[in-house]
């Protein structure tokens, strides 16, 4: 994983550890797996805990390093890799998940989505590879 050196890959880190399922902010890692287009390697500026609003969906192409830092994703929604291939979640501690109801939550390239119901796994696979 270090030594990724594939071509148009988009280096983002984390730097604040809020949420928002509609609009995210810049420094998010929302904003980092679902508005950045294109391959992404995604790691932590320090230690955090992220409290989702709504499940973060994965798209393809994406790397989230959590080697390092201690990141928490913990205390409500998790993480779905929706419709995706070539992806990599390294080092995060993933825990008390809950089940969420429907909602609409910002998907892969920015665009809003409406997802079903999830039942609270950590890492929820839907049509992937």
């Amino acid at each position: 994983m270090s030594n990724n050196i594939g071509r148009d890959i988009v280096y983002y880190q984390v730097t604040d550890p809020s949420d928002n399922a509609l609009d995210p902010k810049p420094g998010t890692l929302r904003y980092g797996a679902t508005m950045i287009r294109g391959k992404k390697w995604i790691t932590f500026q320090r230690d955090m805990r992220i409290r989702l609003e709504k499940p973060l969906l994965v798209s393809s192409f994406t790397a989230i390093d959590g080697r390092g830092p201690s990141v928490h994703i913990a205390g409500n929604a998790c993480l779905v890799v929706f419709k995706a291939s070539n992806v990599i979640i390294h080092g995060l501690r993933i825990h008390h998940c809950r089940s969420q109801a429907p909602s609409l939550v910002m998907g892969p390239d920015g665009k809003i989505m409406p997802l079903g119901q999830v039942d609270g796994d950590a890492i929820r696979l839907v049509t992937a590879s």
